[in-house]
């Protein structure tokens, strides 16, 4: 069953107000920008929702829906810092670029192992997923996740590592949610009073439920978010 994700697009995502620009242009030094599934870039300081659904192994799983770019002609050395600032259940994992880590610790905060980017790669997926222990562990995790930059060395063999930390990138903060689909029309999210104030179709219909497809719904502190299901 194919994951069901809702990330706002750019008018839609809170906190993106002020974001600095992530142009390689007015800063040759961060060169990775977070995209999206269509390769839209997604500004520093985005905060996105998302939504868990069914994942091929018959469990359930949110997936940021995330990629990056590195916007340079040349190897960046890189790695994602996760930090969990909540967590009803389960853990959340970050394979980025290369290697896998995981926390199921509310509070804690890790970093992938560096690894070498290729200068102009596009829609490399940094795979950040949160796994709720069961399709009805209903409730939400908030995570930010930072880009980072190392130094590359070469080691005895020639072969490329990574030496010091030199510096963060963009950053963007998930929540991710596993609602209880009989209470969509109350939703909440976990340590925050949000709930669904209005929900409309593209055509700007109030709808009662979320249908299949585009869903432009309204919560109560007067933010928009558009949700794919």
């Amino acid at each position: 069953m194919n994951k069901i994700i809702s990330i706002g697009l750019a008018f839609f995502m809170l906190g993106s107000m002020g974001a600095k620009a992530q142009t390689n242009d007015e800063d040759p030094f961060n060169p990775i920008t977070f995209v999206d599934a269509n390769g839209n870039t997604v500004a520093d300081g985005s905060h996105l929702r998302v939504s868990a659904a069914e994942d091929v192994w018959g469990g359930v799983q949110a997936s940021t829906g995330l990629y990056v770019n590195n916007t340079s002609e040349d190897e960046v050395m890189t790695a994602m810092k996760v930090d969990v600032d909540s967590m009803d259940n389960g853990d959340i994992s970050c394979c980025f670029p290369m290697v896998c880590a995981t926390t199921a610790q509310m509070g804690w905060h890790f970093t992938t192992k560096p690894d070498l980017i290729s200068g102009s790669a596009t829609m490399v997926s940094i795979q950040t997923e949160w796994l709720p222990e069961s399709s009805t562990s209903y409730g939400a995790a908030k995570a930010n996740l930072t880009v980072c930059y190392y130094e590359t060395k070469t080691n005895n063999s020639g072969r490329k590592i990574a030496g010091d930390l030199i510096g963060y990138g963009p950053s963007v903060s998930v929540t991710f949610v596993n609602e209880d689909p009989t209470g969509i029309n109350n939703a909440k999210l976990s340590g925050d009073s949000s709930e669904v104030s209005a929900i409309y179709n593209l055509n700007g219909k109030k709808i009662s439920n979320m249908g299949h497809g585009i869903n432009i719904v309204r919560l109560n502190d007067g933010t928009v978010r558009k949700i794919v299901k």
